[in-house]
């Protein structure tokens, strides 16, 4: 690692035109400029969403990297320095609706239409005066994804959310849809009591706003962890095909706690407000041997710890890996050892790059062969010692370290030599000789010679912490 910039991949713009999508653009389209669920379809019009990832993390699949994002958006403001950051204060305010009246001549001259700038539909959403807004609209450009994706390291798109989550929070609580909570009410609880008197209130923005992420594996399941910085609570989804996420669950114990009758919000997490952070910790880092999450809270001041269990967990795979795989491997000098070794014998490999806390193999071939399996470290390193087999041939072979999950891994050629063979020397056999009277003595002794070797390690527990303001 040399800390160089060795790229800067451009991440488009979210369509918001495309079919299947539906999106509340506005918190004054009910009746009488009334706050109001209204999920609709822009089909067709050039309205596009500017991705701005606030975490990133990153999870490996089938030996590919793959980039998960939280598209949450924001917009700049600079300020005089003098007291804190308010409307007073504010030098350059970049946030501006695309109905305001300093926009009216990007839409008389511009190509989306002035059918779209009323209350109901775009005129309250929030856009930028700044790039890439022309003077003659031919897109209206709004913060973020109200989404999360997936992408190759080179930026490229794999897969993305579209309005699943906004759809979501309005099947599982639509009173508090689109809504969040106020940062000056007295305590968290008053928070998340208030939260559905602002219905709607975050449609003209960024919707349920997606702000932190985690990623972790359990078993061969891949998940990823997306917190709802305005709304609440922590999408859950499958991610072990990058391609073709499934969507798990949406845990809010702040509104599942308002929700009973009677409302109670004293149990761990049920006054959670805002999820700024998230770290999913494994099994074999948890301290009571079961994955957890651990989620940082930016208004309640809290950090809650879940215990994640999967309904039907899946074992890591024994069988060795294809003969394909292997051959695809990158080569890696992964043993100090890959002359002189027989059939039989021992043989470590290390390496790092894997999954922290990822089971590992060590496979050797012509005929993919597991010898031995061990677990990455908490830096994704990993040793593993086995045993060669018994009946293996002599000559050239592949030795490899391969995650199964992940399908990270890495190999080297080694080569086997026939085991030395042992000359047994002949057997002596000793004559007695007979010495005649008055004769010398026979002087000296017979030895044998004889051969010499020598051996050389949901639960939640609530912290109460700080809690500070938000700028909206």
């Amino acid at each position: 690692m040399n800390k160089t910039i060795l790229d800067v991949a451009p991440l488009g713009y979210k369509d918001w035109g495309a079919a299947g999508l539906l999106i509340d653009t506005s918190d004054k389209d009910g009746s009488g400029d009334t706050a109001m669920r209204n999920l609709q379809s822009y089909e067709g019009v050039p309205l596009k969403g500017m991705y701005m990832p606030d975490t990133i993390a990153s999870m490996q699949r089938n030996g590919e990297t793959y980039l998960l994002m939280a598209n949450e958006g924001d917009d700049r403001e600079t300020f005089t320095g003098v007291g804190a950051p308010s409307s007073s204060n504010t030098c350059y305010a970049e946030k501006v609706r695309a109905g305001d009246s300093s926009f009216a001549n990007n839409w008389t001259n511009g190509t989306v239409s002035s059918s779209l700038k009323v209350n109901g539909k775009l005129a309250r959403l929030n856009t930028t005066k700044a790039f890439p807004t022309k003077a003659a609209f031919d897109a209206i450009y709004t913060y973020g994804g109200r989404s999360f994706s997936i992408r190759t390291t080179s930026g490229e798109l794999v897969w993305d959310s579209g309005s699943q989550l906004e759809e979501i929070v309005a099947r599982d609580y639509p009173a508090s849809f689109n809504s969040d909570s106020s940062d000056s009410a007295a305590s968290s609880l008053l928070m998340v009591q208030g939260q559905a008197a602002r219905i709607d209130t975050r449609s003209d923005d960024k919707g349920p706003e997606t702000e932190a992420l985690a990623v972790g594996t359990i078993g061969t399941q891949t998940f990823a962890f997306i917190g709802l910085e305005r709304a609440g609570g922590i999408m859950v989804y499958d991610v072990s095909n990058p391609t073709a996420p499934s969507f798990v669950r949406y845990k809010n114990a702040a509104l599942e706690g308002l929700a009973l009758s009677p409302a109670n919000n004293t149990t761990p997490g049920s006054y959670d407000v805002s999820p700024e952070g998230m770290v999913f910790v494994p099994a074999a880092q948890s301290p009571n041997g079961k994955p957890m999450l651990i989620v940082a809270n930016e208004l309640s001041g809290t950090t809650t710890m879940y215990e994640v269990r999967v309904a039907t967990a899946t074992s890591v795979p024994t069988d060795a890996p294809a003969a394909a795989t292997l051959t695809a491997l990158a080569e890696k000098s992964i043993t100090a050892t890959t002359t002189g070794l027989t059939a039989g014998g021992s043989i470590t490999a290390t390496y790092s790059g894997f999954v922290p806390f990822e089971s590992v193999q060590l496979v050797v071939a012509s005929t993919p062969t597991v010898i031995a399996t061990g677990t990455a470290d908490a830096k994704g390193s990993v040793t593993i010692t086995g045993t060669l087999p018994a009946g293996i041939a002599n000559g050239a072979h592949t030795l490899a370290l391969f995650a199964p999950v992940s399908g990270v891994g890495f190999k080297s050629t080694i080569t086997l030599v026939a085991t030395a063979t042992t000359t047994t020397p002949p057997a002596v056999t000793t004559v007695p000789v007979t010495v005649a009277a008055n004769t010398l003595p026979a002087t000296g002794s017979d030895s044998d010679q004889m051969p010499f070797a020598l051996g050389i390690i949901a639960l939640g527990l609530a912290l109460i912490g700080f809690k500070r303001r938000r700028v909206a």
